[in-house]
């Protein structure tokens, strides 16, 4: 058996989103950008660890 064999299939599987699943799921939770998701949840964190 080739161990690159199921390669392609892989790495489709396994590299993350693509900009329109990025899109779908920023517009899913209510924020324009990763930056705004980033910014919101970093604050959140802050704030829950009182600093």
């Amino acid at each position: 058996m080739n161990n690159f064999e199921f390669y392609d299939k892989f790495v489709d599987r396994h590299v993350g989103p693509n900009e329109e699943e990025i899109s779908k799921m920023l517009s899913a939770i209510g924020v324009s950008s990763l930056d705004e998701l980033i910014d919101k949840t970093v604050i959140a964190v802050r704030q829950k660890n009182g600093g």
